[in-house]
C-alpha cells in the first residue's frame, strides 16, 4: 500500500509538472511597441508608456505563475506618480511619504479618487543607466557617458528596459514578488520620477507600481 501510494504521488507530481510546463509555454513574452522602446527623457517622462511597459512585464510573470492578467487603470497612475515624485523629491525610498495628506498608500488612493477594496504597492530606485551591475568607468559624467570595463558604452534606459529591470528586481525580492503575484488583484498602474542625484550615475528613477481590486474582483 505504501509503495502504491508513493507511485501514485510521484505520477501526480509528474503530471503537475507537465501541466505547469504546458501552461508556461502559453505565456507570451512582453512585446513592446516602438514608443515603449524609446529612451526615457528624464525631464519629460511619458507615464502612460511607463505604466503600459511595466504592466506587460508583470502580466508575463503572473501568467507564468498561473495568475490572471491585470488590466491597466489609468486613474491609478495619479497615485503612483504622486508617490514616485515624493520619493524623488525627498531622495528616500519608502512606502511612507513625508508629504502631508499622502503619507500612506490608503491616503494616496483616496486623494487620487480611488475606492478599491484591496490595494498594494511596489517601489524601487534604479540608476538611469541601463546597467545590470559590475564596475563602470566614467567617460564624461556631465554628459551621462559611462563605459563598461571592456570600454563598451553603457546606454540609458528605454521604457521597455526600465520595465524589464523593474520586474527583475521585484521578482528577486520575496515580499515584492508576493505582492505582484497576489491572486485577488485585478488592476494596476505604474509611474516613474527622476532625481538628478550625483551619487547615482546619470541620476536615478523612482518607480512605483500600484495594484488594486475593483468591486467586481473576487
Amino acid at each position: 500500500m505504501i509503495n502504491r501510494l508513493i507511485r501514485i504521488s510521484a505520477a501526480t507530481v509528474a503530471l503537475m509538472a507537465m501541466t505547469g510546463a504546458a501552461h508556461a509555454s502559453t505565456c507570451a513574452k512582453p512585446r513592446f511597441t516602438a514608443s515603449e522602446m524609446r529612451v526615457v527623457n528624464p525631464n519629460q517622462i511619458d507615464q502612460r508608456l511607463v505604466s503600459s511597459s511595466v504592466r506587460k512585464v508583470i502580466n508575463f510573470q503572473r501568467c507564468l505563475a498561473g495568475r490572471s492578467s491585470l488590466i491597466e487603470d489609468q486613474s491609478m497612475i495619479t497615485a503612483s506618480l504622486m508617490h514616485s515624485r515624493n520619493m524623488a523629491r525627498y531622495n528616500k525610498l519608502s512606502h511612507i511619504s513625508r508629504q502631508p495628506g499622502e503619507e500612506t498608500l490608503r491616503k494616496r488612493f483616496r486623494k487620487a479618487g480611488l475606492r478599491h477594496q484591496v490595494y498594494a504597492e511596489n517601489i524601487l530606485r534604479m540608476t538611469r543607466l541601463d546597467h545590470k551591475g559590475g564596475k563602470i568607468i566614467v567617460d564624461n559624467a556631465a554628459n551621462c557617458s559611462y563605459l563598461t570595463r571592456s570600454k563598451k558604452r553603457i546606454g540609458v534606459h528605454t521604457y521597455a528596459s526600465l520595465a524589464e529591470w523593474s520586474g527583475h528586481l521585484w521578482m528577486n525580492s520575496r515580499p515584492h514578488k508576493m505582492t505582484l503575484l497576489r491572486k485577488r488583484l485585478t488592476s494596476t498602474a505604474a509611474a516613474a520620477a527622476y532625481r538628478n542625484d550625483p551619487k547615482q550615475p546619470c541620476g536615478a528613477f523612482y518607480v512605483t507600481q500600484n495594484f488594486g481590486r475593483n468591486q467586481l474582483g473576487r
